[in-house]
């Protein structure tokens, strides 16, 4: 019910706003209730501040006001006991309250003295005035008339400094200031939510084309959840072949992290690294990468803190540096690795050694006769080296004593089978008994098709020949036609030999680990995925720091990105990862197409509708609606298409994802028939004799006051009445327990 002729002004005397208000012909109701505001117009019976209730009539002197400061106001007529109110947005009204600068004394001050001296005419009946113009003349009561005036032009003059304040400008001049910055003023919200987007626009401004401006451009307009993804991380580029950078997972008491941590983003396409660990339980992580033209070994550090040092490079080819494989004798650090030789097309090994803290000048292995590949570096119980590499005529070995002049062993035949070291050679020594075991990976049939398996075979003498071998055994599979490569054996916080290796049993490639419960027979634990995760996980390698165990693996897994400003917001950065084509025997990799999480690379979308994503000038808006009403869905993204528009670069186009909607459940709700919220209600009956006295007179008490509830405790015999006008308690008459109920009522939300 809308009021009519409703007027605020500000008093000439300041500090004071006249409201009055006409009801509108044929309106019935007891009174009005004021309330007001120093933001925003009170939006219910319970919003801002209480003014007055006024019963009878139309107008109403709030006082006692702060001076250049705008009040809002809502008058909610009401009805009935206990109140009824209604509510309408057209009752409202909004004035600025002037302040008393005492200009008609300044004014009277400057006159003459003799007008002062004949300025006695009193007032002739002092009651009909206010106090203070009982001792004044005519002339200075007439100077209140100017001066009143006066004080309000200093006042709005004064105002006008705050007119560069959202927060202190007139709601009502809002759209204004925003027009200023260039800013759209939403008119469906609050005026606080107004200044506060002002407010905040020039920072917005300055971050125009980030993915949290973005997101709370969406917030801000339509109130959904958001995702925002960049699809030129999806576009495939012929030029980067997927790129798995080097991640840290760590394993203590037996509980491994909630997830992997980025070592570095220096990133290779294949091979393993190589760490070991240093007598104070650093770790010297050895890797290789390429910068600028050529492929080099690199060396980083990683304290006990997980503090991490810049990476340094050990290697200085012309062309192809890697493979490093790194091992600890005595106080010497010994690092192997390949180099590419394109003058003879042939692989050699580099070796170089760090003592007292210095690392020697590079030099080739001594020996070498052929192409040399994939050395592998371990030491064994006794402390004596041994280095593994893969020739043409298969795997050979030699041991480091005192020199390396002992001549090379081959790794012999299997029963007079070759054991077909084809990939991945690895090497675990053993401690409490000498000997070693060597891991590798090889082809198996398997159907149509062969597969690479894990093979392994144990020496069980120190000696540097070739005798000593035990049969060659394949690691158990649960499916034939799974891929298992790059083994990595560890001997745990146990003692066991607990072996970690890459395969694609779970769809894509990721790590798995499995101990070794009898040797002899070859049997293992159940095999366990480390990390079930969708990105690509490849060359595991395990180190025991102490007690915990540090896997170190290559993975193409995006780097997350918190926001320092939007702490809501992360960021997935893909970038590093290469290309990741789809494989088609990767049905978990598949089902993310389209989804937020897809990390795949796909061909160049040229066009430029809302289906075509993966383009370099398109952004993915994930949008999450509480609503399935199309028409709705469809209006707020018009909006957001036009919005956006102003928070992107000029060349890039947003294209918007309809995720599953979100339903909102609304369990209390405003009854805009009654005017106050809807609560709960608990009904229970009793039995009693029929001999109450009280019982009959009871009922009747409680039926004549429909405002009241009679309320009992279990405890006692008398009961009490609640009034939910007040919230007051009564216990008169006193009654005995007849029929109990609670009415519960939301009373204020």
């Amino acid at each position: 019910m809308p009021l009519q002729n409703i007027r605020a002004v500000p008093h000439p005397k300041g500090n004071r706003i006249d409201l009055a208000w006409t009801a509108p012909e044929g309106a019935s109701f007891d009174g009005v209730l004021v309330r007001r505001s120093a933001t925003a117009y009170p939006g219910h019976p319970e919003d801002g501040e209480f003014v007055a209730k006024i019963k009878e009539g139309s107008t109403l002197a709030d006082e006692g006001l702060k001076s250049e400061t705008v009040y809002y106001y809502a008058l909610f007529p009401y009805s009935g006991t206990p109140a009824v109110y209604t509510t309408d947005r057209r009752n409202v009204i909004s004035a600025m309250a002037t302040g008393p600068y005492g200009s008609a004394g300044q004014m009277y001050d400057l006159l003459p003295r003799i007008y002062h001296r004949y300025d006695t005419s009193f007032p002739p009946n002092p009651t009909a005035v206010e106090e203070e113009d009982r001792d004044r003349g005519q002339l200075r009561r007439f100077l209140d008339i100017v001066g009143g005036e006066l004080d309000q032009f200093q006042s709005l003059a004064k105002a006008v400094l705050d007119f560069h304040d959202p927060h202190k400008l007139d709601g009502s001049l809002l759209p204004l200031l925003a027009q200023w910055i260039g800013w759209d003023t939403d008119f469906r919200l609050k005026f606080s939510s107004q200044r506060n987007e002002i407010s905040n626009a020039p920072f917005l401004y300055e971050r125009i084309g980030i993915v949290p401006t973005v997101e709370a451009t969406v917030k801000r307009l339509i109130g959904w959840e958001s995702r925002t993804k960049e699809f030129f991380q999806n576009v495939f580029l012929t030029n980067r072949p997927e790129q798995l950078n080097t991640r840290m997972i760590l394993r203590r008491g037996g509980t491994w992290a909630a997830e992997g941590a980025l070592v570095s983003l220096d990133y290779r396409y294949e091979g393993r690294a190589s760490v070991v660990s240093d007598k104070n339980g650093n770790l010297l992580l050895f890797y290789h990468t390429q910068r600028g033209e050529s492929w080099d070994v690199w060396c980083k550090e990683i304290g006990t803190t997980g503090a991490m040092s810049a990476g340094m490079q050990l290697s200085d080819a012309a062309g192809v540096a890697k493979y490093p494989s790194a091992a600890h004798t005595g106080d010497t650090l010994w690092l192997f690795w390949n180099e590419f030789d394109e003058l003879s097309n042939t692989w050699r090994i580099v070796m170089r050694r760090k003592t007292d803290g210095e690392w020697q000048e590079p030099e080739d292995f001594p020996g070498a006769t052929a192409s040399q590949r994939l050395p592998v570096a371990g030491v064994d119980a006794d402390a004596g080296l041994w280095l593994f590499r893969s020739e043409q005529d298969g795997l050979k070995y030699r041991k480091y004593d005192n020199g390396w002049n002992v001549p090379d062993a081959v790794f012999p035949d299997d029963g007079g089978k070759d054991p077909r070291v084809v990939a991945d050679p690895s090497v675990l020594p053993l401690k409490q008994e000498k000997g070693l075991y060597v891991f590798w990976a090889r082809r198996e049939d398997a159907g149509q098709r062969k597969v690479w398996s894990i093979a392994y075979r144990k020496k069980g003498d120190l000696s540097a020949g070739s005798g000593g071998w035990g049969p060659v055994k394949i690691l158990p599979k649960q499916a034939a036609d799974c891929d298992d490569r790059e083994p990595a054996p560890v001997l745990n916080e146990n003692g066991e030999i607990e072996l970690f290796w890459g395969s694609n049993r779970s769809g894509n490639w990721t790590i798995w680990r499995s101990i070794l419960e009898d040797p002899q027979n070859n049997v293992w634990s159940e095999a366990e995925q480390v990390l079930p995760v969708d990105s690509t996980q490849r060359a595991p390698l395990p180190v025991m720091r102490g007690t915990e165990l540090c896997l170190f693996f290559g993975s193409n897994e995006g780097v997350r990105y918190q926001s320092s400003v939007y702490t809501a917001t992360e960021t997935v950065d893909n970038r590093y990862a290469g290309s990741t084509t789809v494989d088609v025997r990767n049905a978990r990799k598949n089902n993310l197409q389209g989804d937020f999480a897809d990390f795949a690379m796909y061909t160049y979308d040229t066009g430029k509708a809302q289906s075509d994503w993966y383009a370099r000038d398109t952004v993915g808006v994930y949008l999450t609606p509480d609503t399935d009403n199309q028409e709705l869905i469809s209006r707020n993204l018009s909006r957001l298409g036009y919005a956006l528009s102003k928070f992107l670069p000029i060349q890039v186009r947003p294209v918007f994802i309809i995720e599953t909607p979100v339903y909102r459940e609304v369990i209390y709700s405003r009854d805009p028939d009654k005017g106050r919220d809807i609560g709960e209600f608990v009904f229970a009956e009793m039995e009693v004799p029929a001999s109450d006295q009280y019982a009959g007179a009871a009922a009747a008490y409680s039926d004549s006051l429909p405002d009241w509830t009679w309320m009992f405790s279990a405890e006692c015999e008398t009961g009490e009445y609640i009034d939910h006008r007040t919230g007051d308690l009564s216990a008169d008459p006193p009654v005995t327990r007849y029929r109990t109920w609670h009415t519960g009522i939301n009373r204020g939300g």
